[in-house]
């Protein structure tokens, strides 16, 4: 299902139907938009239509970057293929391994996770005027309420975030996502204005024209996550 993964559930429905033990009676159709690898940037930008049928004919484009100096960005663009806007119910869940230690900071929207050698900062940035809600479980009733599979059939209880929000589309989500191991020094992320500073790199986001700039020591990347052929653009 789609809440047992890493990404986003409209309308509380799976983006597939499950048609037996590793099988799909319905699973959607996709397309890959754009894969950039270079020395200091990699990124991917792809969308499903796993959601079409629902009203307003929802896509989810999500674009993913990796920047080799140390953090993720993570840009999730939910748009209405019939150009209808109507308000859909959104859930991103967040599974953690087994064993580590997750706590949710509500009022900063962000997420820390702990482990005995290294640790992942997770910063969400809303750009809607709706609000969200963070939630954590671990062990509840239903598959995507804190559980993983390490293995084939085996399970077991693992922390799980889940951040809820009803919104019109098009909608959109930036989580930038800082990895540390103990004893280095972690990325400090601060929002100033339209601007969000990782250490010496800036991102800077375009509210109205859903652009992007991101500003590093040694690149320059351009992201126009309405481009339906190449979003993302290295200077």
């Amino acid at each position: 299902s789609t809440a047992a993964h890493n990404t986003i559930e409209i309308n509380g429905k799976s983006q597939a139907r499950q048609g037996g033990i590793l099988q799909w009676s319905r699973a959607p159709k996709y397309r890959q938009i754009q894969f950039l690898d270079t020395a200091h940037v990699k990124a991917f930008c792809g969308e499903h239509y796993g959601y079409i049928s629902e009203p307003g004919a929802p896509v989810h484009r999500r674009l993913l970057l990796d920047i080799t100096d140390g953090y993720w960005i993570v840009i999730d663009y939910i748009f209405s293929k019939d150009n209808t806007g109507r308000p859909v119910k959104l859930k991103e869940h967040l599974h953690f391994n087994k064993g580590l230690n997750v706590t949710v900071q509500d009022d900063k929207k962000i997420i820390h996770a702990r482990g005995k050698k290294a640790g992942l900062t997770i910063y969400s940035f809303n750009l809607n005027t709706q609000e969200c809600t963070f939630s954590l479980k671990e062990g509840g009733a239903r598959a995507g309420d804190g559980w993983i599979s390490p293995t084939y059939r085996a399970v077991q209880a693992a922390p799980v975030v889940t951040i809820a929000q009803e919104s019109e589309l098009p909608t959109r989500w930036i989580k930038i996502m800082t990895p540390e191991k103990k004893g280095e020094k972690q990325w400090p992320v601060t929002l100033d204005g339209s601007s969000i500073q990782l250490g010496a790199h800036s991102l800077v986001v375009e509210k109205t024209q859903f652009t992007y700039s991101l500003k590093g020591e040694n690149f320059r990347v351009e992201i126009d996550i309405n481009d339906n052929m190449t979003p993302i653009k290295l200077q």
